[in-house]
């Protein structure tokens, strides 16, 4: 995947979240649904023949539930029910959710980040968020390196290498939070 996009695989649904161009004419990422967290990152138009969320609502697909949250910045944040893990994707650098919003949302297992290259993210309402929905795992994407030192330093794991891939079952989920940094292949 690229720096900025991301594959959450379930036992039915795979769903790409912000794929660049180059993602979706690769096979092994094949997905029949397509997330967008900011209008201009949807390139696809129409001819993408899967199904494209962009924006608000509420959706189902395939036996996933996929909520569509306005962020304060514009951009959209998703919770999404895939094979008992509830995960919210956050567009970071788009503003996090409104108060009343962050109030709504209720336990999240996986909690993404993504951030677009030269734009910030307040590592404390990040970590304040996360703190609030109970995440076992927080995953940044697409930190520049000063800021993901910035944000490991604040969750005391300087130390952190890159994986390929996350495996999240819900009977074994962490005790407290983890942080877990995607390699890009």
């Amino acid at each position: 995947m690229s720096d900025n996009s991301l594959c959450l695989s379930g036992k039915g649904e795979k769903i790409l979240v912000n794929p660049g161009k180059e993602v979706m004419g690769d096979k092994k990422h094949a997905s029949r649904v397509v997330l967008f967290t900011r209008e201009e990152l949807d390139f696809l138009g129409l001819n993408f023949g899967g199904v494209i969320i962009r924006g608000p609502g509420e959706y189902e697909v395939g036996g996933v539930e996929i909520s569509g949250l306005d962020s304060d910045g514009g951009g959209v944040a998703y919770l999404i029910g895939l094979d008992e893990v509830m995960m919210m994707v956050v567009d970071g650098s788009g503003g996090f959710l409104g108060k009343s919003l962050m109030d709504d949302v209720k336990g999240v297992d996986v909690m993404v980040v993504m951030v677009r290259e030269g734009e910030k993210v307040d590592d404390k309402a990040l970590l304040a968020m996360a703190k609030k929905w109970g995440v076992n795992y927080l995953v940044p994407i697409g930190f520049e390196s000063n800021d993901l030192e910035v944000l490991l330093d604040a969750v005391d794991r300087e130390d952190l290498q890159t994986v390929a891939s996350l495996k999240v079952e819900k009977d074994s989920l962490p005790d407290g939070m983890e942080v877990v940094l995607l390699s890009n292949g």
